[in-house]
């Protein structure tokens, strides 16, 4: 791994597991307790950083604005997001692995990446619709 600047080091303090922000809220939340906290557009630039070093990821929930959230070194996993509530569960196995390799492999195609976030209505959501 590469020496991370002291930029990404203090976004990484702000961070924490199951949890995923946008950049402006990261930032907000850095400023709101710190005086020391980057700029916004440093916070874009570390957060960048951060994802080609993967230690975090980045999920985007339909609303076009991209969210990061911590991951565990080599770590990689999807979620469910309720369309109502916003509830948010965290898939913690790779589902589609095996699914991956296959495809790749029927159309002689590389996959360096893939990204899969499933929308829908929680447990909650569901049964008050019902009612």
């Amino acid at each position: 791994m590469n020496k991370l600047p002291s930029s990404c080091k203090f976004i990484l303090q702000f961070l924490k597991y199951n949890e995923i922000l946008s950049a402006q809220e990261l930032h907000e939340r850095m400023r709101l307790s710190s005086s020391k906290a980057p700029s916004l557009s440093t916070t874009y630039r570390s957060l960048e950083i951060l994802l080609k070093e993967k230690q975090v990821q980045s999920v985007e929930f339909r609303d076009g604005e991209k969210r990061f959230e911590l991951v565990k070194i080599g770590e990689h996993h999807h979620h469910l997001i309720c369309e109502t509530c916003g509830t948010i569960v965290h898939m913690e196995e790779c589902s589609i692995i095996h699914w991956k390799n296959r495809i790749s492999e029927e159309h002689g195609f590389l996959l360096k990446q893939h990204v899969m976030e499933m929308f829908g209505l929680c447990n909650l959501c569901t049964t008050v619709t019902d009612q």
